[in-house]
């Protein structure tokens, strides 16, 4: 599958340093890839990012690399960052987010994206 590829995202935490992430990937790391399946839609058109879409060789990917996923809530696209190496467990949102300031990121939603990286044991 084709992504569109974003390095070097900024993981925001809480700034008194607690974490509910149960350990989760986000609280390891202080950025992280983020990769956007080719010809996902953001919230007023097509995601566009510096690069284009390529095709991504996961053996080579850090663990700190997460899926841009989008879905519809009440008839909204909601999106958020689920870990790339998830496999079938599965995640939900532990306090963290992903975000960039560079090219680009405005055509996904304009705010910062929520990372579901907590998984319950």
């Amino acid at each position: 599958m084709k992504y569109q590829k974003l390095t070097l995202v900024n993981i925001l935490r809480n700034a008194d340093g607690s974490d509910c992430t149960n350990g989760g990937i986000s609280s390891r790391y202080t950025d992280a890839i983020l990769l956007v399946p080719d010809n996902m839609m953001g919230v007023d058109g097509p995601i566009e990012l510096l690069g284009g879409a390529t095709e991504v060789d996961s053996s080579t990917l850090p663990e700190n690399t997460f899926l841009l996923v989008r879905r519809e809530i009440g008839g909204m696209p909601y999106f958020h960052a689920a870990p790339y190496f998830l496999g079938k467990r599965h995640s939900c949102f532990g306090g963290n987010f992903l975000y960039y300031s560079g090219c680009g990121f405005c055509t996904i939603s304009g705010y910062p994206i929520a990372i579901h990286d907590r998984i319950e044991n």
